[in-house]
């Protein structure tokens, strides 16, 4: 008999010499963990959405230190959350899509020192994000494709301060080949 593929570790991820992870139990679901590679040091951050659903931490990359993820609380979808390996710093930066619709951030990329993720905030479709880990410093670096369908952006790569992805060309069903440099701390 095959068992159940029970509180297996994913997303492993590496923040400043310490492990953090998803883990699923049975009693909380998936939720953030880290490790100092000791037993003891090995402990659930935070109990996301509370009860046996879990948040499903998933995207997680570490930013100057800081680990940013996706996850859903239960209340309001899933959207961009940060963590510093404590309880209490472990928040949710932004309700992108508010109330309980998720903007499923995507493709969590580092680039020189920012954010950039791929989100659908409920008016401009699935666009290109960018965030500095605060409310305020989230913001919708273009509306690539005008209009609430939004944008079909894939693969974000950052290959030497230039961020590469795709774009689905809706009317021919093409993929078109973009890119994003940061000059003086803004996009071009």
């Amino acid at each position: 008999m095959v068992e159940p593929l029970i509180n297996q570790p994913a997303n492993l991820t590496n923040v400043n010499g310490t492990l953090y992870f998803s883990y699923y139990d049975l009693a909380y679901g998936f939720e953030l963990c880290r490790s100092d590679g000791t037993g003891p040091g090995t402990i659930m951050i935070k109990d996301i959405n509370p009860g046996s659903n879990g948040s499903a931490p998933e995207n997680l990359t570490d930013v100057n230190g800081a680990l940013y993820f996706t996850a859903s609380d239960g209340v309001n979808g899933n959207e961009l959350w940060k963590s510093d390996g404590t309880e209490h710093g472990t928040v949710m930066v932004e309700d992108i899509n508010p109330g309980n619709n998720a903007s499923n951030p995507s493709y969590l990329t580092k680039m020189n020192g920012t954010l950039y993720f791929l989100a659908g905030d409920g008016t401009h479709g699935t666009e290109l994000w960018k965030s500095q880990g605060t409310d305020s410093g989230t913001i919708l670096v273009t509306d690539i494709s005008p209009g609430n369908l939004g944008s079909t952006l894939l693969l974000l790569t950052n290959v030497n301060g230039t961020l590469y992805f795709y774009v689905t060309n809706h009317d021919l069903y093409e993929y078109e080949l973009w890119a994003v440099r940061v000059v003086s701390g803004l996009p071009t």
